[in-house]
């Protein structure tokens, strides 16, 4: 029987296919093991499950790392019917009822496969941009193709109000359910717009004015070779879901062809566009360049995406400079290294609004090309790569160790990432950071490091974390073992959040400070350790147990570098404070019995081993409690002897007055002045 349910990839290398909900609990995700597998590096191991229902289908999000959405919405769980559409990182699907008429949605027919577009007013600056004319270029990391292979410029016809920039809405792409592949959106633009488009062609120029349309200047070895240009159907770039605005392929927005990529950003507004993937492995500098155009109160930056396919290390968008506004077409060029263990990249374009009344950004010709010298700061077989400046990685030989390491203000946008610069000391790496004001500080450890473990110092020492955790007053975070150890250390303290991330752990906290440093080598921290675990046992074996105890305290928090002396100080500490607890529960026995018979010498003989515990223990927390006892047995035994003077004072009064009434005068002087003695006797003294 066929199932009720389906799902159709609407992008992604899937793109087109239809996947039947079978059974009542269908799982989606990268790993082996799911129902359906999908190698796109947005979706999580497990990212998401659907569950057959007798009204519909529920999705539920189990944890992934990028959300899971319906239309616009990130989820938890949402009961889907009919054409809903489900984002799963980046990948889009579309439910599919056959008794709603599933097959002839996935066959193209059917109201859902309607793509509703809406085109917003024109918004232009408020003077008319002036002809186009030819940019001076700065030389490229790239080379252009030989001029025999590009096109010669052509004359069209230029209208008085310039070429109109229309902008897609985003919440409708996304209502739309279908592909956000902006070339087939420009595509659409053209035939809703054809009317406009044929005034465009068909006005007069102003008199006395042309326009002159640039060539396109194919670039050789250029990895995005045919969404490049954003001309015709090569247009092939992803705009981000989670973006209130998209970049529309536009004639407004061109430098050279037919058309750029173009949108306007409203305030508070932004907008991000991805090219198609270009794969590839091994350590590689890949340079991003083209030209882009930023006007009014907006501003632009272009970056790199990088991804594992592994997940081996975290997905990492490392960002170039800002573009201002100039209201220029200006060339932009951004160079990043790219380790093996990325091997997807895609291009980012991103737009940010800086004012209430917001601004345009253009881009054209954006080219990615191999070449260029690796930006990695080397110690022995540490590499810390830094991904143009705001992002960076620790790679020892070909493993992560840590990735996605940035620095990001908060309330600044997606692109708002400090710059950081490394220097090499002869211990580790000093990181200087750019920023100032509230940053958040967010970097993953990844499995090799998790393996030998994760903890943190600072206020309160030492402490392992194995699950999500939040602390407070963190100076380091220490990580691996052996020769695969690092610690970052802060120059003030922070509150740490750690949370897992696939086979990782993500780590957030709020700087205060502007420097880290990265420490790879502990020789010394390591002779340290071994002195104090020396002191330890020899101490132990005089019998000072507070001074050992206190040795291996100060290792486990000053010097958790050898996981060997780390076990044995951890034994130590446990097997001293497990001594000393036997031998107080031992007294309060003894106490409890001589309150019990109201015995006063065993109440202080309890009292002296009670102090004699404290001296062995001295310095720990032991000690702490054996003086704690020793002040309730005083108590206790002070009210013994009171209870009994008095009870010895009263027998001894009434022997007095029968010998002063048996006319025994100075045998009862006797007894009077033994108990004014031991009046003086038995007065209060201070407890030591």
């Amino acid at each position: 029987m066929q199932p009720r349910y389906s799902l159709r990839f609407e992008n992604g290398e899937r793109q087109g296919e239809t996947l039947p909900i079978s059974g009542s609990s269908f799982t989606i995700g990268r790993r082996p093991g799911n129902s359906a597998q999908v190698s796109d590096a947005s979706v999580s191991g497990r990212h998401a499950e659907f569950v057959v229902q007798p009204d519909g289908v529920l999705v539920r999000d189990l944890g992934s790392t990028n959300g899971t959405k319906v239309g616009s919405e990130r989820i938890q769980e949402h009961k889907l019917v009919h054409g809903d559409v489900v984002v799963l990182g980046s990948v889009k699907l579309t439910l599919l009822d056959l008794e709603r008429g599933g097959a002839s949605a996935a066959s193209g027919g059917g109201d859902s496969d309607e793509l509703e577009l809406e085109f917003d007013e024109p918004v232009r600056p408020a003077s008319t941009p002036p002809p186009a004319r030819e940019v001076p270029r700065a030389e490229p990391a790239f080379a252009p193709a030989p001029a025999a292979a590009a096109p010669s410029p052509v004359m069209e016809p230029s209208t008085a109000s310039g070429d109109q920039v229309r902008t897609i809405s985003a919440d409708k792409v996304a209502a739309s359910g279908k592909r956000s592949a902006l070339g087939l959106l420009a595509l659409l633009a053209v035939v809703v717009g054809g009317g406009g488009a044929a005034w465009y062609f068909l006005q007069p120029a102003a008199e006395g004015e042309t326009r002159t349309v640039r060539a396109v200047e194919a670039v050789a070895g250029n990895l995005l070779e045919r969404g490049f240009s954003f001309e015709g159907e090569g247009a092939e770039w992803e705009a981000d879901p989670a973006g209130p605005e998209a970049f529309g392929v536009e004639r407004g927005s061109r430098y050279s062809g037919e058309a750029g990529l173009g949108v306007f950003v409203d305030a508070e507004q932004w907008a991000l566009a991805r090219s198609s993937a270009v794969k590839g492995s091994g350590m590689r500098v890949l340079t991003l360049g083209g030209m882009a155009r930023v006007r009014d109160s907006a501003r632009a930056r272009v970056g790199l995406e990088l991804s594992s396919s592994t997940g081996a290390s975290a997905t990492t968008i490392a960002f170039g400079p800002t573009l201002e506004a100039s209201g220029e077409f200006t060339r932009f060029e951004f160079r990043a290294t790219v380790p093996g263990a990325f091997d997807t990249v895609k291009a980012v374009l991103l737009a940010e609004s800086t004012a209430a009344s917001g601004g345009a950004v253009d881009f054209d010709d954006v080219a990615l090309v191999v070449g260029g010298d690796a930006q990695l700061t080397a110690i022995d077989e540490f590499q810390f790569v830094q991904h143009g400046s705001t992002a960076a990685a620790l790679f020892k030989i070909d493993r992560t160790l840590f990735s996605d390491f940035h620095v990001r203000a908060d309330g600044g946008g997606l692109g708002a990432r400090d710059t950081t610069t490394v220097t090499k000391g002869d211990t580790g790496f000093a990181l200087a950071l750019a920023g100032s004001g509230r940053r958040t500080l967010s970097l993953r450890m990844d499995e090799p490091l998790l393996k030998g473990g994760l903890a943190t110092t600072g206020s309160g020492g030492y402490r392992a974390h194995a699950t999500e955790f939040t602390r407070e007053g963190v100076t380091a975070v220490i990580a691996g073992s052996g020769k695969d150890q690092v610690r970052l250390a802060f120059d003030a303290p922070l509150t740490l959040r750690g949370r897992p991330e696939e086979s990782g752990m993500r780590l957030e906290g709020e700087l205060a400070g502007a420097t880290l440093r990265l420490q790879t080598s502990f020789l010394t921290e390591r002779d340290e350790a071994a002195k104090l675990a020396r002191a330890a046992r020899e101490a132990e074996q005089k019998g000072e147990l507070g001074l050992a105890a206190k040795s291996w305290l100060a290792l486990r928090d000053d010097y958790p570098f050898d996981a060997k002396v780390l076990e044995e100080a951890d034994a130590a500490r446990t097997r001293i404070a497990e001594g000393g607890l036997a031998e107080l529960r031992r007294l309060r026995g003894e106490v409890e019995r001589a309150r019990f018979f109201r015995l006063g010498e065993l109440y202080r003989q309890c009292r002296r081993d009670a102090l004699a515990v404290a001296a062995r223990y001295a310095g720990s927390e032991i000690e702490n409690y054996a003086r704690l006892l020793a002040l309730e047995i005083a108590k206790d035994s002070g009210a013994l002897e009171a209870e009994l003077a008095r009870t010895e004072r009263a027998r001894l009064e009434g022997i007095a007055g029968a010998l002063e009434v048996g006319a025994s005068p100075k045998l009862a002087q006797r007894v009077r002045d033994y108990l004014q003695g031991m009046a003086g006797a038995t007065a209060p003294r201070e407890e030591k």
